[in-house]
């Protein structure tokens, strides 16, 4: 039996443990001396990996790239905003309005309407209804604009 033993780890490649200060390296081994290669050029992402026009994998699904859009309009009208949301808060209620015509994003908070940029708008002041689903818009030449959630403004003008 101790043959067959020492015939099965002879054949697996079984070495006693070494002893402390041993070298793991024969001694013909532990005199041979490393040089190393002249570094190859570092290759950057960008040579490895072609990703111009893919998307980001580190983005969440449907986030997208940020565009900047010129959201001033020429002339800025009431009638031209769709009322596309109200939130409602401790702090008050919210209305989310987009200008039909350039697609810009306004807040109605605290009976003040905001640009995109949070700058106040001047001359347009408003309440927002939540139970009742409605905006009224009065800007300072006595101007009212009444906006209902969900009614776009093909429905306004009765297209």
């Amino acid at each position: 039996m101790t043959k067959t033993l020492a015939l099965v780890l002879l054949l697996t490649g079984w070495r006693p443990a070494l002893a402390a200060g041993e070298g793991i390296l024969p001694a013909a081994a532990k005199d041979v001396k490393v040089s190393s290669a002249p570094a190859a050029a570092l290759q950057t992402l960008k040579g490895v990996y072609h990703y111009e026009g893919l998307r980001d994998p580190f983005l969440t699904p449907g986030a997208g790239a940020v565009v900047q859009k010129d959201w001033q309009t020429v002339e800025f009208s009431i009638h031209n905003l769709v009322l596309k949301g109200i939130l409602a808060d401790p702090a008050g209620n919210f209305a989310v309005l987009v200008d039909g015509a350039s697609g810009a994003s306004y807040i109605l908070k605290n009976g003040y309407l905001y640009n995109p940029r949070k700058k106040l708008v001047p001359g347009v002041t408003g309440v927002v209804q939540p139970k009742q689903k409605t905006v009224h818009l009065v800007t300072t030449d006595k101007d009212v604009q009444t906006l209902i959630l969900g009614e776009d403004t093909r429905s306004r003008e009765g297209l």
